[in-house]
């Protein structure tokens, strides 16, 4: 494979995982757990199962921008700034 296959298939795959990460975040928001669980701010972190995947399919360096672009767009489209470094912190861990 040459080199700009390489980088058009990585671009297109970190796309793509960001784009389903992106989905589960809003399916998680949409349901909020706060009836079940007492806990504010619990969140089951389902879209953290679609960057340990590109982690594994991709590499370490790019599912930590997806789960950073991922939390700053969650955060500006649903949430407040408050809510973004809450979320980079569970990201994070």
């Amino acid at each position: 494979m040459r080199l700009a296959e390489k980088s058009t298939r990585r671009l297109t795959l970190d796309a793509l995982f960001l784009a389903i990460a992106l989905i589960f975040s809003y399916i998680e928001s949409i349901f909020p757990l706060t009836a079940f669980i007492p806990l504010p701010a619990f969140k089951l972190g389902i879209a953290n199962v679609v960057i340990m995947l590109a982690v594994w399919c991709v590499s370490v360096g790019d599912a930590a921008l997806i789960s950073l672009v991922r939390v700053v767009v969650m955060g500006l489209l649903f949430g407040n700034p408050v809510s973004i470094w809450f979320s980079m912190g569970g990201a994070a861990f």
